[in-house]
């Protein structure tokens, strides 16, 4: 199942041998008459791992990012 998210924080342990990385949901906070009052963050996920692979999610990430933009034909 997929997940919008448009909001993610890191955090490395002590050791610096892991990573964490939480992925969450910013929206508008609304009162029972529908009026906005604020802003709501929850986290929808939150994925530990490695160092070693978030260095390779990064490098993942990297290569999609800076690729050409490509399109396709009907």
């Amino acid at each position: 199942m997929l997940q919008y998210v448009n909001q993610f924080n890191c955090a490395v342990n002590d050791r610096h041998n892991e990573c964490v990385i939480n992925f969450s949901q910013e929206r508008p906070a609304m009162d029972e008459t529908g009026k906005i009052t604020g802003v709501e963050s929850s986290v929808i996920s939150s994925v530990v791992m490695t160092m070693d692979n978030a260095r390779a999610l990064l490098s993942v990430m990297h290569q999609l990012l800076d690729a050409p933009e490509t399109t396709t034909a009907d």
